[in-house]
């Protein structure tokens, strides 16, 4: 009769512990689900570099993305970044897909593909960024001058 009991309560017990795990098992988020905004690990600027010269600058923000070009002024002897942006992206929502690479979407909000979602994958680490068409780097250019007075971002 003990021997039965026990058994009765080590089913019973063990049940317990494996429902206990279901449940708290089905409450956590998969790493693979789709996020709001941008990933932390991209966020800041970001420069690229074509023969040793500075290219572009990529502006990563809290929900958003743009691009900017960067240019050379003959009268300072420096480089600055165009304010005019060619292309953004904006309500940006990221997926990690393993290997510090992040697939980014959002709607595109200049440029030719205006009001289309634009889907681009990031290789992210701690001092490049990754797309498939260019390298980007938090290194800034030497001669670098801010377009406007008392710019917070460098540009």
């Amino acid at each position: 009769m003990r021997k039965i009991a026990r058994e009765i309560i080590l089913c019973t017990v063990s049940v317990g512990f494996l429902g206990l795990a279901g449940y708290t098992q089905s409450n956590q988020v998969a790493a693979s689900a789709w996020h709001k905004g941008m990933p932390r690990a991209m966020k800041g600027l970001w420069y690229s570099y074509y023969k040793g010269k500075p290219g572009g600058a990529l502006h990563v923000v809290k929900s958003a993305y743009t691009f900017h070009q960067i240019r050379y002024s003959t009268r300072f002897h420096a480089y600055y970044v165009f304010n005019i942006s060619f292309d953004w992206v904006q309500n940006t929502k990221y997926r990690y897909i393993g290997s510090h690479k992040y697939r980014v979407t959002g709607i595109a909000e200049g440029g030719e593909a205006a009001g289309k979602r634009r889907t681009v994958t990031f290789s992210v680490t701690k001092h490049h960024l990754r797309t498939s068409w260019a390298t980007w780097t938090k290194k800034r250019p030497n001669n670098m001058i801010s377009s406007k007075k008392g710019s917070k971002y460098g540009y």
